[in-house]
């Protein structure tokens, strides 16, 4: 312990069982983390593939590979009215959230500098 955290005073028991504390707290977040990683991979085959195939590729193109490896033709999606307006829907909501965050830096640099 005393070569993983050399800071950590051992002979202070309240610190040392608190920072055990600390690590099984940090372990528990990760293993529910984990399990819901897990669970969404279970129910979505396509997301797990296409993880996978993101693994230490530079520039990953979630779009691209949806088309090499799932057949989306982006032309049918464009043509089916109820996916457009869904496809509209989520733009409008990150131009909404990207408008709020613009809002937000502009009053933090106001306020701020």
């Amino acid at each position: 312990m005393a070569e993983r955290e050399p800071n950590l005073n051992l002979d202070d028991e309240d610190a040392y069982y608190g920072y055990m504390d600390d690590m099984v707290t940090e372990y528990d977040d990760y293993r529910k983390s984990s399990e819901a990683m897990r669970q969404n991979m279970a129910n979505s085959p396509a997301l797990t593939e296409m993880l996978m195939a993101a693994r230490g590729q530079d520039g990953f193109d979630p779009v691209l590979w949806m088309i090499e490896n799932r057949g989306l033709d982006l032309d049918a999606l464009r043509d089916d009215e109820k996916y457009a307006e869904k496809v509209t829907e989520a733009r409008n909501a990150w131009l909404a959230k990207k408008a709020k965050d613009e809002e937000t830096f502009e009053a933090a640099k106001q306020r701020w500098g």
